[in-house]
C-alpha cells in the first residue's frame, strides 16, 4: 500500500483508504459530526467500492 504524508492543511479531513488507491474530502473547520455524518452518506452514493479503512480528522478550535 501506498504511504503519503498527511498534509496539515487544516479544517476537517474525510480519507477513504481503498485497495489501490486513496480519497480525501476536505471540508470547513466549522464542520460538526453531524456534516461528516451528511458528507459520508453523499459519498456512499458515488463510492461503489467498499473502503478498507476510513479516517475523519477534526479541526479543533483554537483554545
Amino acid at each position: 500500500m501506498r504511504q503519503h504524508p498527511v498534509e496539515c492543511l487544516g479544517g476537517t479531513r474525510i480519507q477513504l483508504v481503498f485497495r489501490d488507491r486513496e480519497s480525501s474530502v476536505l471540508l470547513s473547520g466549522e464542520a460538526t459530526l453531524e456534516h461528516i455524518a451528511v458528507a459520508l452518506n453523499e459519498i456512499s452514493k458515488h463510492v461503489f467500492e467498499r473502503p478498507l479503512a476510513v479516517y475523519v480528522t477534526m479541526d479543533r478550535p483554537d483554545s
